[in-house]
């Protein structure tokens, strides 16, 4: 499916493409701190498994915007 770094960590792409979103919302949603993520250079952004879940499993009610949920 992915380039999963040892099964435990995801790009900003393959996040993207685990939730529906683009690679630009995923990076908004880290920079909100709504996805927790390790900067390893530059530019390149690898979340944890754990935190995507955390992400995903969260109540998101239909028409919320996720900067909108309380947490």
């Amino acid at each position: 499916m992915s380039t999963v770094i040892a099964d435990k960590y995801y790009t900003v792409t393959e996040a993207a493409e685990i939730i529906g979103v683009s690679g630009a919302r995923v990076r908004q949603l880290i920079a909100a701190g709504r996805i927790k993520a390790e900067a390893v250079h530059n530019r390149l952004w690898i979340i944890p498994a754990k935190a995507l879940d955390r992400f995903v499993e969260e109540d998101r009610p239909t028409g919320v915007h996720a900067d909108r949920r309380s947490g």
